[in-house]
């Protein structure tokens, strides 16, 4: 069941989050002695989003993971180091997650599917080396680094459908948990690789890109001392995202 201490502690860990991070990001992004240019704005786009999970899931189409779509928003920056080199880091709401499919059959309710949809809304902060082509005003790029994202919530929503003698689903049960703290862990970090353009105008800067996010661990937390496929449950996700931003200096 939710208690409000659990939000008292998201609250705290969450400007915790952001304290350390914001303190890496500004060192990453003002080093000492350094003069370069600087543009700040707003950045939002669609992901699809899923899980990988390793073992026979992946080949038995009786049970398997599926995609889910989601949204990602927040605020880009960016340090140009030189005319074809840049610091970028993001500061986002992420929505992943994905679906999870199960198929059985028994004798007495014929064919019966179990989907679990699961939503994980995150607060992310992806730090990436930019590599641009030379060409003004539009230049291409592509860029990788890595993400550290905190979990803020998040819903499981769980769908039976029955199936027998060829009648069509005759039972949609859907079950809700907005307590996923002590299942999910808290902390998740990624790999993160990106291609795209932008495209120069004054001191506006728009942009268009691809972002591939893979997770480097398991999102769920081991319940025993054994490790179960389950468990070693990660992330990914494939985001397609616009910007503008504003040359500040």
């Amino acid at each position: 069941m939710y208690h409000p201490s659990h939000y008292t502690f998201c609250t705290k860990a969450f400007a915790q989050f952001l304290c350390v991070l914001s303190t890496a990001l500004f060192f990453c992004l003002f080093p000492p002695g350094l003069s370069a240019q600087f543009s700040l704005g707003p950045t939002a786009g669609m992901a699809a989003t899923g899980f990988r999970w390793p073992g026979d899931i992946r080949t038995n189409p009786a049970s398997s993971p599926r995609p889910k779509f989601g949204l990602v928003g927040g605020i880009a920056l960016e340090l140009d180091v030189s005319k074809s080199t840049a610091i970028h880091a993001d500061i986002l709401f992420s929505q992943k997650g994905g679906k999870l499919v199960s198929n059985v059959t028994n004798a007495v309710d014929g064919d019966t599917r179990y989907e679990s949809t699961i939503t994980l809304n995150y607060a992310e902060l992806p730090i990436l080396f930019r590599i641009y082509t030379p060409e003004k005003p539009i230049q291409f790029f592509a860029g990788a680094g890595l993400g550290a994202s905190f979990g803020l919530f998040g819903r499981d929503e769980i769908a039976i459908h029955y199936e027998k003698d060829g009648v069509g689903p005759v039972t949609d049960i859907a079950f809700r948990n907005v307590d996923y703290r002590d299942v999910y862990k808290r902390w998740d970090f990624a790999a993160v690789i990106e291609a795209g353009f932008k495209r120069e105008a004054g001191q506006s800067v728009f942009s268009l890109g691809l972002r591939w996010t893979r997770g480097l661990m398991g999102i769920i937390n081991q319940t025993g001392s054994q490790t179960s496929e389950i468990d070693q449950l990660m992330n990914k996700s494939l985001a397609m995202t616009m910007g503008y931003r504003i040359y500040l200096f």
